[in-house]
């Protein structure tokens, strides 16, 4: 991961966001949220979606 970005990431089911911070660390923002009715209240340059929404 590029140090000089910052990273976001969303899911519906807080297990799989469970498994992303063991992963990931503070490397990046985990948010358990509805991908469709999410209000995060911030713009983002690239969204990258698989098998979602």
């Amino acid at each position: 991961m590029d140090n000089s970005c910052q990273y976001t990431g969303v899911d519906i089911t807080p297990s799989f966001v469970e498994v992303a911070k063991k992963r990931l660390g503070n490397k990046a923002k985990l948010i358990v949220a509805d991908a469709l009715t999410m209000e995060l209240n911030t713009t983002f340059d690239v969204a990258i979606s698989n098998t979602g929404v």
